[in-house]
């Protein structure tokens, strides 16, 4: 029973392991330093599950700025042109609520244009989508900040 236990933990430890390692290793690491209890790349979709039970606006907001940073560099670095990512979402320990951006390369290139905090925030709730179990599109006239 004990070997049994410890096969299906080094099983997972690999599942896990292999996620990761088709994440480009720069944006990795960045992604690595947030509060996190697992992260996964499945399908296009990097999912991080945070520690805690819930991912506020700045958490958020602080998670995309990292992400968008690696599609801002000129001229896009090898390592982003060649990863398929169609979303990011950044959840809750519970997995209920958090934050999505569908399209994270248009996205972060809509957030790059803005001026000033207020626009870059402005473009920031136009992109991301709100998560409660499912992911959907901010309510009309929602900011991040609206939900807890």
């Amino acid at each position: 029973m004990k070997r049994a236990i410890v096969f299906l933990a080094s099983i997972s430890a690999v599942a896990i392991a292999a996620a990761q390692s088709s994440i480009p290793q720069k944006l990795l690491s960045d992604l690595n330093s947030l509060p996190k209890k697992s992260l996964s790349y499945k399908n296009g979709v990097i999912r991080v599950v945070s520690s805690k039970p819930a991912v506020d606006h700045a958490e958020f907001s602080s998670s995309s700025y990292s992400l968008c940073h690696h599609y801002w560099i000129k001229p896009l670095p090898k390592y982003m042109a060649n990863f398929s990512l169609r979303r990011f979402e950044y959840v809750g320990s519970t997995g209920k609520q958090g934050f999505a951006f569908n399209n994270p390369a248009q996205a972060c290139a809509s957030v790059l244009k803005s001026k000033g905090i207020d626009a870059f925030h402005k473009q920031l709730d136009a992109n991301t989508w709100v998560c409660s179990g499912l992911c959907q599109p901010l309510g009309k006239g929602k900011k991040i900040s609206d939900y807890k």
